[in-house]
């Protein structure tokens, strides 16, 4: 309810004969409030003048959102205060807008200048990040976040009698903005494809590919990356920098200060493990013989490490007349059968999949390339003047540290997709005969968006398995589960879990462990004692 003090009828049949200093300006910024949210103004008998106008701008308007209308006892304390800074930020000029960040930021405790810092980890292991969750989610739903979640808020208070917890605010945050799924026309589709084909081509080149103009280009682009997050990122190919992938899989628990370590990976079924990937020094077998004996000592686990990465983007499930993913799990469960035991991989050949990792020769590097890959690994699509004023360059000399980094396969580039209608993230752990794992990946690459790692165990080199992280529409995982488990044989076994990030690193490099005059990465037992583990 609205704060008790001088109380003013806004109604229209309202009589006094004189109305108090600031009434009107209270009743155009609830009229300012309402449109922008379109809604109603909630009909309430009094308003309390002198208290709201005691407020300066910003904090009339956060007040009233607050207490005229957002649903109250549904959202912890904290987040309905982020929610009313967040319509502010709609609402005022410009200006006003950098004031209020600082102000955001601070009460909060958060660096502008990290806008991935942590404002609270809740105890499922998700996190809220306060202002940079809103900002993106505003962003990403083209402003319309607040308007979509006050409906959503008034229907789900029926069924509230007390605030939800922060991780399952969250989660239905999360689902707000997740939910606001674009349209994919044939020249999106044709775009995005042709892309991912061709990660570094210029909008010219593209619009010759797909007969669109140039300036079509731009719009589609620009509307697919605020939409759908759509980007062409990059990956480090470690083996050029003389490091390696390690990837740990343990019911226990490593802790995420170690340098070399690059995400906690939680994957639930039943039981729930989980995936450490490390990127760590390569020197033959030494060091990861050392870090192997380092972790067995402490936990049950196990250890593979990467030899081929591969990624693969389809569209042949994609409905454009209902803009739906439409996936007949019983043809592809057929299509399965035939990969895997009628050599159906064979026919269809290597053109299936793009090997982004295959070549590891190392080659020469700085800190100055470390950096570059850094920053670039971002957007590979970026103007190098960009990369050149990050590192403290020239435009000219970032174009030559990045040719070189190209030309050797350094960055691998891969592109990105999201809000798309592929909700749910499967993992696959596959181990069988190599010719079954190979058959399995191709039919695999059948399906939206698929990563898909080789991978060899350590000790046991001669252990082969395939790890695949899919993106599938919501509702897959048994009929998925189904397909895969009724096709295999007595010498083959498979892991399923859904996929949920936990902790991840901002770095997939671990610069701060590259000494600059050895040029060489940090190891030995100094090393290793910052690996702490909780069974």
């Amino acid at each position: 309810m609205a704060p008790s003090g001088e109380e003013i009828t806004i109604s229209e049949d309202h009589k006094e004969t004189t109305q108090p200093e600031g009434l009107e300006t209270l009743q155009n910024e609830l009229v300012f409030i309402a449109k922008f949210l379109a809604t109603p103004i909630p009909q309430r008998e009094k308003l309390d003048v002198e208290h709201y106008m005691s407020f300066n701008r910003q904090k009339r308007l956060m007040n009233l959102f607050l207490d005229y209308f957002l649903p109250t006892k549904i959202f912890p304390e904290t987040v309905e205060e982020d929610l009313a800074y967040l319509l502010a930020y709609n609402l005022l000029d410009v200006l006003e807008k950098e004031e209020l960040l600082k102000e955001w930021y601070k009460l909060r405790g958060l660096n502008p200048n990290k806008p991935d810092e942590i404002f609270t980890e809740c105890e499922d292991g998700s996190t809220y990040r306060s202002v940079h969750d809103l900002l993106e989610a505003d962003s990403r739903t083209f402003g319309q976040f607040l308007p979509t979640l006050l409906k959503k808020m008034q229907r789900l208070r029926k069924y509230i009698t007390e605030p939800l917890e922060l991780d399952e605010t969250t989660r239905y945050l999360d689902n707000i903005w997740l939910s606001q799924k674009p349209t994919l026309s044939k020249n999106d589709i044709n775009v995005i494809l042709y892309i991912d084909a061709r990660p570094f081509a210029k909008n010219k080149e593209i619009a010759q590919a797909v007969d669109m103009h140039e300036n079509s280009i731009s719009y589609i682009l620009d509307r697919l990356e605020k939409l759908c997050r759509f980007g062409v990122f990059g990956r480090p190919n470690l083996g050029k920098l003389g490091l390696q992938k390690i990837i740990v899989k343990t019911e226990g628990n490593i802790t995420i200060d170690f340098p070399y370590l690059i995400s906690t990976q939680e994957l639930r079924a039943g039981n729930v493990v989980k995936l450490f990937p490390f990127h760590i020094p390569r020197k033959r077998d030494i060091y990861i013989r050392e870090f192997y004996d380092s972790l067995k000592s402490h936990l049950e686990l196990e250890m593979y490490r990467l030899i081929e990465l591969k990624d693969n983007l389809s569209f042949q499930y994609y409905d454009q007349e209902t803009q739906e993913w439409d996936i007949d799990w019983d043809i592809w469960t057929l299509w399965l059968e035939r990969f895997l035991y009628k050599e159906g991989y064979n026919e269809i050949g290597p053109d299936i999949t793009k090997i982004r990792v295959s070549d590891q020769t190392p080659i020469s590097f700085d800190s100055k390339d470390l950096q570059i890959i850094d920053y670039y690994k971002n957007n590979l699509r970026m103007p190098m003047s960009h990369i050149g004023e990050h590192v403290g360059m020239t435009k000219a000399g970032a174009r030559h540290r990045v040719k070189k980094l190209r030309d050797n396969d350094v960055i691998v580039p891969f592109v990105t997709l999201m809000q798309i209608g592929l909700d749910e993230q499967i993992v696959v752990l596959y181990t069988g005969e190599e010719e079954y794992l190979n058959s399995f990946e191709a039919a695999l690459f059948e399906l939206p968006v698929v990563y898909s790692y080789s991978l060899q165990g350590f000790p046991d080199t001669t252990k082969k398995c395939l790890l695949a992280w899919l993106q599938v529409p919501s509702g897959s995982f048994v009929k998925f589960a189904d397909a895969v488990t009724s096709t295999l044989k007595e010498s083959e076994s498979i892991w399923l879990g859904h996929r949920y990030l936990l902790r991840s690193s901002a770095r997939l490099i671990p610069i701060d462990m590259f000494d600059p005059e050895t040029k060489k990465w940090r190891w030995g037992k100094d090393v290793l004692a910052q690996l702490k583990i909780e069974k």
